[in-house]
Parts: structure tokens; C-alpha cells; sequence
């Protein structure tokens, strides 16, 4: 029998969550075996929570993948060939799209946004082999998907997955505005604030802030109007979870919003999939198949 090979650790250093992916290469393809998930508290490390995260997936796995985005990270196309590196304080990454036309794709972030993640995993045993772009990530994770927002704690990202290289539409509003609007509706802490949204949406508390960034989502929609009579949206990250907001979002947009667990965990149980892999974990999913592509 062929053994499965390990792949390298897919982790999503969110603002309120950590996760970290664990995949196997199996039957000639990647299949995701679980994912471990952490809530940031107050005295708790951010490696602390990686390593944690680690040993419950019990693998001897150390490689891993990490991820950037907007707005600390961004993919162009060019028409000239790039310098390696742009100033002092950025980062440059390119590749060749199209010889014959001399198309470039081209990645680009500031340096101190990547040394900070590489210094907080060079608290732990884990070692960083690659840096992905957040929606390069979601594509492999969702291929069915063209079109994927991710709402997040301080921004949402609207993911325009292209053959060629993903476009990102950043909106910046998240979860966060959400959770603060509850919390003072109804004088409650965040935490609670937090978990209410999850389980029960608004129901009369910060509607507000819900609608706002309802708004904002469906003015960004409509640059790409054309596309989206015939596209599904997958709809993920934390503000996946705010009940009744794909809903609102396929009225107002007039087109289908689905919430997917990842594809990828094939072994999974469908009763277990919300644990493992539930929307808001599809980043570490796509990260940690990064070498089925790379």
C-alpha cells in the first residue's frame, strides 16, 4: 500500500482565531485531515495558541505555510518584468503569466509585515517554507467558486478568483463593527457580544452596523454586476457564521450565497465538518494543500 506523504502545515493567523490545517497526499491527491482551531484570549501568546493548535493534530509535520492579504499584501499583473525588489521596506515576488505578450504576475507586501508573522513563528517549532496570498489559498480550496467574500474581524475581502491571477476588492468593515454594536445595544461584553451575534445574528441588536456592511458588500457586487446572474458566491470567514446574513445577501443581490465547509475534508464526518472545518476555516484548508500547486 502506498504511504500518504504529509504536507506542510497550512496556519491562518486571524484577528480573533488561529487555525492550523494538517493534509495528507493520498490516492494521487490532497486530502485535508483536520483542522485545529484557537481563540485568542488575553495571556495567551499568539505561538502559544500555534503550538497548542500543533500538538492536538498530534503530526511530526513542522513545515508550514503562512498567508498575507489586503491590505498588507497584494497581486498585480504587469507588463514589465519587475525588480526582485522594490525599496527598501518592500518586497517583491514575480512570475511569467505569458511569454509571448511579456504579462507578468506580480506579488507584492511590505517587509514588515512578513517579519512580524516569521517572528512570532520563530517562537515554535514550526518553520515557515512559504508565504501565500489569501485568495490564491481560497481558490484551492473552493475551486467551484468564482467569486468568494470573506468577511473578517476589521476588513472584508471580495475575492474575484480569475484563471490567470485573483483580483481583491477590500472593504473596510468586518465582524468587528458588528460585535461593537451589539455590545453597546445591549451593555454587554464583547465576548458575549461575540458569541450572541454567532448564534442568534442581530435579532434587534446591531442592525446598524449589520446593515452597513451589508451595504458595503453589495455597492462592491455591483462593479462586477455582470458576473453575477450566473456565479455562486461562497460566503466565509468569521462573519459567515452571523446567522441570516447569506440570506440577506442572495435577496439583495439577487444571486445565489452559499456558506461551504471546506471541500477538501473528504475524511471528515458531515456531523463533525463545523468543528474541522467550518466556513470560517477555508484559508488554512487552502494553505495547507499550497504544495499540491506550488
Amino acid at each position: 500500500m502506498q504511504r500518504a506523504i504529509t504536507m506542510p502545515l497550512g496556519i491562518d493567523i486571524g484577528a480573533t482565531r488561529i487555525r492550523v490545517a494538517f493534509a495528507r497526499w493520498k490516492r494521487g491527491r490532497p486530502r485535508v485531515e483536520a483542522i485545529a482551531v484557537r481563540d485568542r484570549a488575553a495571556g495567551f501568546s499568539t505561538a502559544s495558541l500555534i503550538v497548542d493548535a500543533w500538538r492536538e493534530l498530534d503530526t511530526p509535520e513542522r513545515r508550514c505555510i503562512l498567508a498575507l492579504g489586503m491590505p498588507q499584501a497584494e497581486l498585480l499583473v504587469s507588463d514589465i518584468k519587475p525588480k526582485a525588489d522594490g525599496d527598501s521596506g518592500t518586497i517583491v515576488r514575480w512570475h511569467s503569466i505569458d511569454r509571448k505578450t511579456g504579462r507578468y504576475a506580480l506579488g507584492r507586501t511590505r517587509r514588515g509585515e512578513l517579519e512580524k508573522r516569521l517572528a512570532t513563528l520563530a517562537e515554535t517549532p514550526l518553520r515557515a517554507i512559504a508565504v501565500d496570498h489569501e485568495s490564491l489559498a481560497l481558490r484551492r480550496a473552493l475551486p467551484q467558486y468564482r467569486i468568494v467574500l470573506d468577511i473578517g474581524y476589521s476588513r472584508t475581502s471580495l475575492h474575484l478568483l480569475d484563471r490567470d491571477l485573483p483580483r481583491t476588492l477590500s472593504i473596510p468593515i468586518g465582524g468587528r463593527e458588528i460585535t461593537a454594536s451589539v455590545q453597546e445595544d445591549l451593555a454587554i461584553d464583547a465576548a458575549s457580544a461575540e458569541k450572541r451575534k454567532r448564534i442568534y445574528g442581530v435579532s434587534g441588536a446591531g442592525e446598524a452596523a449589520r446593515d452597513r456592511l451589508a451595504t458595503e458588500i453589495v455597492t462592491a457586487l455591483t462593479t462586477i454586476g455582470e458576473l453575477l446572474p450566473e456565479q455562486r458566491i461562497a460566503l466565509v470567514g468569521n462573519g459567515a457564521l452571523l446567522a441570516g446574513f447569506a440570506s440577506d445577501l442572495c435577496r439583495a443581490c439577487a444571486c445565489q450565497v452559499d456558506v461551504p465547509d471546506s471541500a477538501l475534508l473528504h475524511d471528515v464526518p458531515s456531523s463533525m465538518r463545523f468543528y474541522f472545518g467550518g466556513a470560517d476555516s477555508n484559508l488554512a484548508a487552502g494553505l495547507s494543500i499550497w504544495a499540491s500547486t506550488a
